[in-house]
């Protein structure tokens, strides 16, 4: 089994989860929120993984009541890690990370109406705009391209304390 870390230890694991995921979306000429929502327009469908999808009619997203993208980000992490410490598997924090990464590299890419479609997506199922009728992306959440592209760059990743063998 995985070993549940103290909560002193848990909650630094979730603060600097927070400010890796934070700092690389920062680092982007595009306000952080946009990419917050990307995310979860990413993640907030019935057929992904624990803690985010689950049963069609209460997929694990319904629980998040939070009411701004803070908060969604970090129910984003808690949740994934919550489940990752109650030894159900790591593919919430796999998925997360995968994620912030095709966000980024879309990002770079120009793919602004792709991530327009997440951002509206993740929006709505956060309970952040309504389910119904037009929806218009906020003025700081539109896209801002990049003046210089980098073609390689760091990627999120989780740091990993061991190697396996």
């Amino acid at each position: 089994m995985i070993p549940c870390p103290s909560d002193r230890s848990a909650m630094e694991i979730l603060t600097q989860s927070h400010a890796a995921i934070l700092t690389c979306f920062q680092n982007t000429r595009c306000h952080p929120h946009r990419f917050i929502y990307c995310l979860a327009g990413r993640l907030f469908f019935s057929a992904a993984p624990l803690p985010f999808g689950g049963a069609r009619k209460n997929p694990g997203y319904t629980a998040f009541e939070g009411s701004n993208p803070d908060q969604l980000l970090s129910f984003i992490i808690s949740s994934a890690y919550r489940v990752y410490w109650n030894a159900r598997g790591r593919a919430g924090l796999d998925i997360i990370i995968e994620t912030v990464n095709l966000i980024l590299d879309w990002h770079r890419r120009g793919l602004r109406d792709e991530l327009d479609e997440l951002l509206l997506k993740g929006m709505k199922k956060s309970g952040h705009i309504e389910w119904f009728g037009a929806a218009y992306i906020p003025e700081q959440l539109r896209h801002a391209y990049e003046a210089d592209v980098m073609v390689q760059c760091v990627e999120f990743s989780p740091q990993r304390r061991r190697v396996r063998q």
